[in-house]
């Protein structure tokens, strides 16, 4: 038998998707298995009653995986169409599947779906970045950055701006020195005689 969720690491929360139906009362999984190894009467199962019970333990547990949810999801899918085909008239066609081969495509999803439990147990049994490896910070040093924010009134800035307006009521001058002038002659003498 197949057991999805007690074989994934303990980091994967492990709730079961348990269904109580009129002829069967269990794990999903394991209804699955029966169903294939034609143990349990499908036609007693219903299939409204199997998709219902399935919504509310979606809705019920929102943090489950959604690994988990989509394995329950096509377990519940595969029930469906095995019972679909119990129900449905017999049809002579050649591209018809025979319960072996349906027996057979069902195997194979199970052993897929092993395949990909495997996996994901490997991926999280690996250290993930930023859990159990950090990165160090950039060469270039912490940048800091700041956020400054202003706590002015109107009357604050009407202030102020009263205040520049007044100091250039004053004119201010800017009078510069004038320096003499030399040519090239006298100016190389001059260096001559600062720097002997």
């Amino acid at each position: 038998m197949l057991d999805i969720t007690n074989d994934i690491e303990d980091s994967v929360p492990s709730k079961q998707f348990n269904i109580s139906l009129n002829a069967y009362e269990g794990p999903i999984d394991l209804l699955l298995e029966l169903a294939r190894k034609q143990k349990v009467d499908l036609s007693e199962i219903s299939i409204l009653e199997l998709a219902e019970q399935y919504i509310r333990f979606i809705n019920e547990y929102q943090d489950i995986h959604l690994e988990i949810a989509a394995d329950y999801l096509v377990m519940a899918a595969w029930l469906t169409y095995l019972k679909s085909r119990l129900l449905l008239p017999k049809e002579e066609k050649s591209e018809d599947h025979t319960p072996e081969e349906l027996e057979e495509a069902l195997k194979y999803q199970l052993q897929r779906l092993e395949a990909f439990q495997s996996a994901s147990k490997k991926l999280y049994k690996r250290p993930l970045i930023g859990r159990d490896i950090f990165y160090g910070g950039s060469s270039e040093g912490l940048k800091v950055k700041y956020n400054i924010t202003y706590s002015s009134t109107l009357f604050d800035l009407l202030r102020a701006y009263s205040t520049i307006i007044q100091q250039d009521e004053k004119p201010s001058h800017l009078t510069i020195a004038f320096s003499e002038l030399y040519s090239v002659d006298k100016a190389i003498q001059r260096l001559k005689n600062i720097f002997g």
